[in-house]
């Protein structure tokens, strides 16, 4: 039991200094997730069939408020994330830090409109927060930001409109000569100096007006936020095609490149006129034994009957 006792308040602290989750009742919920997948417990003599084994993963006792942060310092103020212009439907991305520039770990930023939106975010163990605000300009957000020797820091913000257009800066595909056999693969550079791109699609059709087209989502090439959008086509058929490429950002403004449509003609190779060629000889010479058979048979009934 009392090596049971001194294992559990090993992970206790542990998840409380190395993993740096200074909420008393998270680290004690982690450190009895950590105790459950140990090999002490998985592979090791441990079992809940045992009554102390139960009252070891089940009962706890935190003194004060579990979600409350337990302060190792003298608490600081957080620093201002919000000091440039902020535009609706923008992803923001920023690491908490306090007034000394150190980050804070497992950060809270809670905010809220006087219209009752209110959304709490959580940053990971580097103090780094991410989301996407909603599409609303002139939007008013109150924030509050805590976390672990910070003092409740307050700060406020307004989003702006965005009223852009996405840009094309570059868009490519290779191969220009493109058979059968080949996937075509298209790439676009483009992107949102607001809101910034929620999607880039590729429309094709057989025809130059696009009274019927189908469309092809294009994906980011590297990492979430890139500017780099690809698609790759699939060995088409012989034709003709068009292709447009259409950008949208996250405010719903959207950008058409009609002066840059792209036309792609893809050849019949000449093993279908190969093949074509090989069957209309295949019949004409079935055909041809078929008739010279049928009139040697008529020949020997012939025969027959003068005998």
């Amino acid at each position: 039991m009392e090596e049971l006792n001194r294992g559990n308040a090993k992970l206790f602290w542990m998840e409380f200094f190395q993993n740096k989750k200074f909420q008393p009742g998270r680290a004690l919920y982690d450190s009895k997730v950590s105790y459950i997948e140990s090999d002490y417990y998985e592979d090791g003599p441990g079992s809940l069939d045992y009554d102390y084994e139960r009252k070891q993963l089940l009962t706890y006792c935190l003194l004060g408020a579990p979600e409350v942060d337990i302060y190792t310092d003298i608490p600081k103020n957080a620093t201002n994330p919000f000091t440039r212009p902020i535009f609706e439907g923008e992803l923001l991305s920023f690491v908490v830090r306090d007034n000394n520039s150190n980050p804070i770990s497992w950060p809270r930023v809670h905010l809220n409109t006087p219209d009752g939106k209110y959304r709490t975010l959580y940053g990971d163990i580097q103090g780094k927060v991410d989301f996407r605000l909603p599409v609303q300009e002139n939007e008013n957000y109150s924030v509050v930001i805590t976390g672990h020797n910070l003092k409740p820091s307050y700060f406020n913000f307004t989003t702006l409109a965005d009223d852009l257009d996405p840009k094309f800066d570059d868009e490519n595909y290779t191969p220009k000569l493109a058979t059968v056999s080949d996937n075509i693969c298209f790439e676009a550079d483009v992107h949102d100096s607001q809101s910034g791109m929620q999607s880039v699609y590729l429309l094709q059709s057989n025809s130059i007006d696009f009274e019927d087209y189908e469309f092809h989502e294009m994906i980011h090439r590297f990492e979430y936020d890139d500017d780099i959008f690809m698609c790759t086509l699939h060995k088409l058929d012989p034709g003709e095609y068009y292709f447009l490429l259409v950008g949208r950002d996250w405010a719903n403004n959207r950008k058409t490149l009609e002066d840059e449509m792209v036309k792609i003609s893809i050849s019949t190779p000449i093993a279908y006129y190969l093949l074509i060629v090989s069957s209309v000889l295949i019949v004409f010479f079935v055909g041809v034994t078929f008739i010279k058979h049928h009139q040697g048979y008529r020949k020997y009934l012939k025969i027959l009957k003068r005998e």
